[in-house]
């Protein structure tokens, strides 16, 4: 706090700034606490949830992004455990017959999908870190 070294300011009355600006300070932090919390309960209430479509989130499989999960559930793969029995040539095929190009990272979407299916996501990151090694810092 400035005032604590100001000249003219006793000792006292350095302390009792303290103790007025702690006070403030605690009475602040609660407000904001308060002011957030009934923020979330806003948001929450203002936001209804989004309709969950059946089946799983294709889109947490690095390389399939909306577009392409849109193909995928056109083709009738809507969970991890389809995705991870499928064929490389039956997703090639799903990809073309809409409209989309092949992807690079298509042979590994069924070993993504194992873990996913598994709910080893622990597994899953270990996986994307073979297939993406950190670079080496010099």
């Amino acid at each position: 706090m400035a005032l604590a070294y100001a000249e003219g300011v006793s000792a006292a009355r350095r302390g009792a700034l303290r103790r007025a600006w702690s006070s403030l300070e605690a009475r602040l932090n609660r407000t904001a606490e308060e002011v957030g919390y009934r923020l979330l309960a806003y948001l929450a209430a203002l936001k209804p949830p989004r309709a969950r479509r059946a089946g799983d989130d294709l889109t947490r499989i690095w390389g399939i992004g909306p577009s392409t999960a849109q193909a995928l559930h056109a083709a009738g793969f809507t969970t991890y455990a389809q995705l991870a029995k499928a064929s490389l040539e039956d997703l090639r095929r799903a990809l073309v017959a809409a409209g989309r190009r092949g992807a690079s990272s298509l042979p590994t979407w069924p070993q993504q999908a194992a873990y996913l299916a598994a709910g080893d996501r622990l597994g899953l990151a270990e996986y994307l870190r073979t297939l993406f090694p950190k670079p080496e810092v010099r």
